[in-house]
């Protein structure tokens, strides 16, 4: 803990950080940012912390920017923390070994979707005209 003009900083060491191919989008969209991060999922830790008040915790790191969206869709807390120029080097050589951009597929004009129903049941239309009693009608 280094506590400096009011602010406390907390280092955090030990958390170990693999890369997955599985995963290659979403690095490759954090080392083509204008500021490449780490995003640190982090936690209020009440219990055995040496400060008087609870501090926050990290719990994982992660450089993919899909897996802390995943996070924050699940309601966590998100940090970003600026990466070490090796680390982004590190990153971009493996997106560029293993990040496929996906060809775009030709998206199939709705007028060629079959009808269906707000309930997914096949519909039809009909250009007839509906035969029933008119005004004139007896």
């Amino acid at each position: 803990m280094d506590d400096h003009e009011g602010e406390q900083h907390w280092l955090h060491p030990g958390f170990k950080v693999e890369l997955f191919r599985d995963e290659a989008e979403g690095y490759h969209l954090n080392a083509t940012a204008p500021a490449p991060c780490w995003f640190v999922l982090w936690r209020m830790e009440e219990e055995a912390s040496l400060a008087s008040e609870p501090i926050p915790r990290p719990v994982v790191v992660t450089l993919s920017y899909y897996e802390a969206g995943r996070w924050l869709d699940a309601q966590e807390t998100v940090e970003q923390v600026p990466a070490p120029q090796e680390v982004v080097d590190w990153l971009r050589a493996f997106v560029q070994e293993h990040y496929m951009i996906e060809p775009k597929r030709r998206k199939r004009p709705e007028s060629f979707r079959p009808l269906v129903d707000r309930f997914g049941n096949a519909a039809s239309v009909s250009t007839e005209k509906k035969r029933g009693r008119g005004a004139g009608d007896v």
